[in-house]
């Protein structure tokens, strides 16, 4: 759309070349998409965009679309923060169009819909209240907002809905209540502050938040916080016993406290309440930035689309020296909006500094009347994830009371007698020790787990990778985890030796050299359908580190064994994700 494409073939060109990039198809791969359903959304795209182009170049739209004329594309994916309201988020698109001879700006919000169902998706409420509450935020910016698009690909519908004053008010009210909520002290991190849930049975019955709210429900053993839904009482948690509830009071508060001490260091609300300058002062921003040229397509190592951009700091260059390093995470700002795009440093060097950003900048942002200011922002990304793991872990499923078994309630795994072994098989183990052929066999004779405890130089290493190449050897799959990078290379390094049939999750600038045909990264590259990177990922052995967990693959494949470096370095929580 910004690049003014409205040639149908052109526009079907262009997504195809976009729907082929590694990432794009990681992302299809993993919520499980087909090659053809694929094709048949950015199909779908592609047309939409195609009418929708031709509206500015060739007269007015059709009565399908509200009779309004698309005029430009004023931004994608724009990141907007409002002190005004205390609400921040990105819009897909801010478009401007013309209605009734009138020049409006409008956010446009695209929704998937079900790619599954052939029924029409009906537009949901929360995605209405969604572009409502943009529009809110776009009036600080770009003053009133009177209308939002909301586009259903699966269905190509698009309609067009004006904000409520009523509908926003209650929004705001509602915002303002949770907030208070969740900053008011209790003073005791068992008691989580939180404002009154919704008692509303229907919606209850089909919450994804359900189990976390039924657990506050049955923690806060207060009158005010008690909830008179029948489906809510019957449902808070009656699955779980005292003992695994105490598991998730105490996980809880180790989680809380992690998190508190990270936004200790680096608080997120300076960027609101503090000026460039005073930030500056503390060592985690630097301000006073000129940009120099302009921004610049780029890819980082792990295949992320982006663009460079440079800054300069006229005057000393001390600031460079303070706590802001290559590869932090950063908010950039102007002098008159806070937080524009978000980025990673990729150089510091004398008074420049080059940052890959997610967005070009907008036209506006590139006359030099603007300076700016970058500051180093907190990333709790992998201690939040345990929040998530933990509420997994206390899912009422057959899978999460399995778990809970063995890690709450301490059961005891059982171990089933194995055949004669197979003669390649016993070759693959020959060499091995008394204690560590027994590991081998026991591995794989458990029904659920196996500790392992040895010190360095006790041959655990060693032990692993001959269990890798047995359970290979039995057609098994196997998922191989290790808190550092460096121990899964040190285990995949000797595996490669006899065996070159595994996959490394991560960028191949960050792997060792023998390893670098073996990440996701260099493999990714390679294919162009989901088809073949489907092929590429079922490799028998997968290696990962504990902060990779959230790569596509574990959304779709599920392995017979998992095995577990450096396991005193992991929480509990994290074994359902595993």
């Amino acid at each position: 759309m910004t690049d003014r494409l409205d040639s149908l073939t052109d526009l079907k060109k262009e997504a195809k070349t976009i729907c082929t990039r590694p990432q794009m198809l990681e992302r299809a791969y993993g919520i499980g998409l087909t090659d053809d359903e694929l094709e048949k959304l950015q199909t779908s795209v592609a047309e939409w965009v195609a009418r929708f182009m031709r509206v500015r170049f060739f007269g007015p739209a059709d009565g399908k679309h509200n009779n309004f004329n698309f005029m430009d594309v004023l931004g994608v994916e724009d990141n907007i923060w409002t002190p005004t309201f205390g609400l921040k988020g990105k819009i897909d698109a801010t478009v401007l169009i013309k209605k009734d001879g009138q020049l409006m700006t409008t956010p446009l919000e695209f929704k998937t819909g079900s790619t599954k169902s052939q029924k029409r998706q009906p537009i949901k409420s929360d995605h209405v209240g969604q572009v409502s509450l943009y529009t809110l935020m776009m009036s600080t910016k770009y003053g009133p907002i009177q209308e939002a698009l909301l586009y259903y690909i699966s269905d190509d519908s698009m309609s067009i809905h004006p904000p409520r004053n009523l509908e926003l008010q209650q929004l705001l009210m509602n915002r303002n209540k949770l907030v208070r909520s969740t900053t008011l002290s209790e003073g005791d991190l068992p008691y989580l502050p939180r404002p009154d849930g919704i008692d509303y049975e229907f919606k209850c019955k089909t919450c994804e938040v359900r189990n976390i709210c039924t657990l506050q429900i049955r923690k806060n053993k207060r009158p005010e916080n008690e909830l008179m839904n029948t489906e809510k009482a019957l449902l808070a948690n009656c699955n779980l016993s005292d003992e695994e509830f105490d598991f998730f009071e105490q996980w809880m508060k180790v989680i809380n406290a992690e998190t508190e001490e990270v936004e200790k260091r680096y608080n997120d609300k300076n960027l609101w309440t503090l000026d460039p300058e005073v930030r500056e002062g503390s060592g985690t921003c630097i301000a006073n930035l000129k940009l120099v040229g302009d921004s610049v397509p780029w890819e980082d190592s792990c295949g992320k689309a982006g663009f460079l951009a440079s800054f300069e700091k006229k005057g000393s260059s001390s600031q460079f020296l303070a706590n802001l390093k290559v590869n932090d995470f950063i908010a950039l700002s102007s002098n008159v909006e806070v937080c524009i795009n978000y980025g990673v440093i990729v150089s510091l060097r004398d008074n420049e500094i080059t940052l890959f950003l997610d967005q070009t900048l907008h036209k506006e942002y590139k006359s030099g009347n603007f300076t700016y200011s970058v500051d180093k922002i907190n990333t709790t990304s992998p201690i939040a994830s345990q929040y998530g793991y933990l509420m997994k872990l206390m899912n009422d499923t057959p899978e999460a009371e399995r778990l809970r078994q063995y890690i709450i309630m301490k059961k005891q795994p059982n171990f089933k007698k194995l055949l004669l072994p197979d003669p390649q098989l016993q070759q693959i183990v020959n060499d091995l020790n008394t204690e560590q052929s027994r590991l081998n066999w026991k591995s794989q004779s458990t029904d659920s787990f196996l500790f392992v405890k040895g010190t360095p130089g006790s041959g655990k290493t060693a032990s692993i990778v001959r269990l890798l190449k047995a359970l290979v050897y039995a057609k098994k799959s196997v998922l191989v985890v290790s808190y550092t990078g460096m121990a899964l290379e040190h285990i995949l390094k000797k595996f490669k030796e006899d065996n070159d049939e595994f996959i490394k999750i991560n960028s191949s600038s960050a792997a060792e050299d023998s390893l670098r045909s073996h990440t996701t990264k260099e493999l990714s590259n390679s294919v162009t359908s989901i088809a073949e990177l489907t092929e590429l990922y079922n490799k028998p052995v997968v290696g990962t580190t504990l902060l990779s967990l959230k790569h596509p693959i574990f959304q779709v494949r599920r392995f017979d064994y998992c095995i577990v470096d450096e396991a005193s370095q992991a929480l509990p929580t994290a074994v359902f994700e595993l």
